[in-house]
C-alpha cells in the first residue's frame, strides 16, 4: 500500500499547486469523484499531513499514479464484472 511518505517522495519535485485524489462520492456506493488538495511540497511536514488526512478519509480510494489507482481502474473500469 502506498503511504503518504511514498507518495510525497514521488511528487516532491512539483512544488505548489493542486493535486486531485479519487474518492467514493458521499452518499453513493458506485459514483466516484476527484477531490482537490492544495499542496506545497517545499513544506514536507505540512504536505505529509495533508496527504495523510486525505488518505484517512473513509471514502478515499487512491492518489493518481499509485498502484492502488491502477488496481481500481483495472477492477472498476476495465473488468467491472470481475467481482
Amino acid at each position: 500500500m502506498t503511504t503518504a511518505e511514498d507518495f510525497y517522495e514521488a511528487i516532491k519535485h512539483i512544488g505548489a499547486g493542486s493535486l486531485y485524489y479519487l474518492m467514493l462520492k458521499e452518499g453513493t456506493t458506485n459514483e466516484y469523484v476527484f477531490e482537490p488538495l492544495i499542496i506545497d511540497t517545499k513544506h514536507k511536514e505540512l504536505t505529509l499531513h495533508v496527504l495523510q488526512r486525505a488518505m484517512d478519509h473513509p471514502k478515499f480510494i487512491a492518489f493518481p499514479g499509485t498502484p492502488e489507482a491502477y488496481a481500481f481502474i483495472n477492477e472498476a473500469v476495465v473488468n467491472p464484472d470481475s467481482k
